[in-house]
């Protein structure tokens, strides 16, 4: 019981996620300068789902025990069941089909799961809080060699196939990957911008930190970096509008205001730097008008062709889906399929690739989560009386809600989606959560 209580402690969950969040651009980072990508991230990640199980399997006999579980221990189960039954059931007969570096094994999709489990358990303010501040390190980490690769400076053992080029793809290997990490760590930094005190040193760095990752976040030339970016501003425009309507401290918001103009007059000046010496925008603009006037099939890079295998397959595979990542089978599987057709590994849209290859039921209960989280985020942010909670709270939610934004064009990679999982997590940690009683009507009985 000693070994149980440790391992299910907020001390641990906060270790776990830290560390975690760490290591991953960490040791891929000295992977690279040893001229090895990707050498280090399957033994984290298998790693840390493999004590993420044990902890989480621990937690929930404990809460089972005392006859109380929370609707995120639903979720999770939930989450665990369709990615089983969608691996039983799958229709992939050799093997992963997805690449080395994009496929999601099943104890990364455990991985997922138990990030979000740890992070949903913490509920002390002040580890959540240095949970936020280990964002920022990832930023730093990232935005440093990002920033690096503007200027066509590229580690040893990377292995994206654009170092002639200055496009950023961080320590993700594709730039599209790396734009969806960046919305993420874009949304952390302006946060603490905007809610940390004036006269506080740290507001330096969480400048500095916002204005990089915005620049390395467009500098992927990835439009779903000016998707993400754009939810980020919208988030907080929405949010203030809503806190004014509900008679939030007028001296407290008109600061944060003013704080959030700060970060517009950032992504002013890095929108007219990258304008003035990249033809980033240019090129994004030029694609927009093209989605426009070619067919559906061509519509932002041919995720129209890939949505449209991707719909073609829900009646067929609605129970079970295709498998777990297996997406590759709503072509081969497609009777007006041929060879010399594409073929993508990803639907470049999470809700949509959540549904074709775990089944309808996975879907709903993604989606259900994220409004879940939303609604106890909103809550919190407008009913609570500790400002610090609302802060974190607002900032978390914040990154969810931008990264959810860019989720619908881009795909779920193992080294950035587990950063959204965590942050999902503590949005909703339990003393936010109403409790299920289980087993009352027998204590009913016994007390009669």
């Amino acid at each position: 019981m000693d070994l149980i209580k440790k391992v299910t402690s907020e001390k641990f969950y906060f270790g776990y996620i830290v560390s975690f969040m760490i290591l991953m651009p960490l040791c891929e980072l000295i992977s690279q300068l040893l001229g090895a990508a990707y050498l280090t991230l399957p033994f984290i990640l298998n790693s840390y789902s493999f004590f993420g199980i044990i902890s989480c399997a621990s937690m929930l006999y404990l809460r089972l025990k005392s006859k109380e579980i929370y609707p995120s221990d639903i979720f999770f189960l939930l989450l665990i069941f369709f990615a089983l039954i969608s691996l039983i059931f799958t229709k992939q007969d050799q093997g992963y089909t997805t690449s080395y570096f994009s496929g999601e094994r099943p104890l990364y999709f455990m991985l997922y799961f138990s990030v979000f489990f740890a992070a949903a358990s913490l509920n002390d303010i002040s580890m959540r809080k240095k949970i936020l501040y280990t964002f920022i390190i990832v930023s730093a980490i990232n935005g440093i060699v990002a920033l690096l690769q503007s200027f066509g400076i590229h580690l040893p053992g990377s292995i994206t196939g654009m170092h002639i080029q200055t496009f950023c793809y961080g320590l993700t290997f594709n730039f599209n990957w790396f734009a969806g990490l960046t919305i993420i760590l874009a949304a952390v930094c302006a946060g603490m911008l905007i809610f940390t005190e004036k006269g506080n040193k740290l507001r330096l760095l969480y400048l500095v930190l916002t204005i990089l990752i915005m620049y390395v976040s467009f500098c992927t030339e990835a439009r779903i970096s000016l998707l993400g970016n754009i939810a980020i501003v919208c988030f907080y425009i929405v949010s203030f509008i809503v806190m004014n309507s509900k008679g939030y401290d007028k001296k407290k918001l008109h600061s944060h205001i003013m704080s959030f103009l700060a970060v517009i007059v950032c992504y002013a000046a890095v929108v007219a730097v990258i304008a003035m010496t990249r033809d980033t925008f240019k090129q994004m603009f030029g694609e927009f008008y093209n989605d426009m006037t070619r067919d559906f099939d061509s519509f932002g890079s041919r995720r129209g062709y890939i949505w449209r295998f991707g719909v073609e397959a829900i009646p067929h595979n609605w129970l079970t889906g295709v498998g777990l990542d297996n997406f590759a089978e709503v072509f081969t599987g497609n009777p007006r399929w041929h060879e010399g057709m594409e073929i993508s590994n990803k639907a470049h849209n999470e809700y949509l690739h959540t549904i074709v290859t775990e089944g309808i039921f996975a879907g709903i209960n993604y989606i259900a989560l994220i409004v879940y989280v939303s609604v106890i985020s909103v809550k919190n942010i407008i009913n609570t009386n500790d400002e610090q909670e609302r802060y974190i709270s607002w900032i978390l939610f914040g990154a969810v809600a931008s990264y959810a934004a860019q989720a619908f064009v881009n795909s779920s990679l193992p080294n950035v989606v587990p950063y959204f999982w965590i942050a999902m997590g503590m949005c909703i940690h339990t003393s936010l959560q109403t409790p299920i009683k289980l087993g009352r009507k027998n204590d009913l009985r016994e007390s009669a």
